[in-house]
């Protein structure tokens, strides 16, 4: 079996890496093989790049320096995870406002958002399911 198409996007966290996150990520779900049409439509390609930028501008936002991104196809699932460099876990809870709510809508988009510890920081993780809903039998 081929490896998963994969894509990383290794960032100074600065001005422009959110922009940067989410046209590479579209780039990215753009050229897939056609073997992936059937799986990545259009609106889900677009839930992608969503989840892409909510969890990059909360890495740039609110971690000091680089992070990372990785995008991973693997049907029935896209999996977007962004490692920074904060230890401490994101909180989508009672936020002072405006904040708060990038994370809630990453969890309604995908299968929920996952904080897992990393050297020198944290990845926070999204797996969103991808082409023809599941048969219930």
């Amino acid at each position: 079996m081929d490896d998963p198409p994969v894509l990383v996007v290794r960032m100074d966290g600065r001005a422009g890496s959110v922009h940067r996150a989410g046209w590479a990520a579209r780039a990215f779900l753009d050229t897939l093989p056609t073997a992936y049409e059937g799986e990545l439509d259009e609106r889900a390609a677009e839930d992608v790049v969503l989840i892409v930028t909510e969890l990059t501008s909360n890495a740039c936002r609110h971690a000091p320096g680089p992070c990372t991104l990785k995008v991973t196809v693997e049907p029935p699932y896209v999996d977007v995870a962004v490692a920074d460099s904060d230890p401490s876990a994101p909180f989508a809870g009672d936020a002072p406002e405006p904040a708060g709510y990038g994370l809630r809508i990453v969890a309604r988009l995908s299968e929920g958002v996952e904080v897992q510890p990393a050297p020198g920081g944290k990845v926070v993780r999204a797996a969103l399911r991808v082409g023809p809903p599941a048969v219930s039998g």
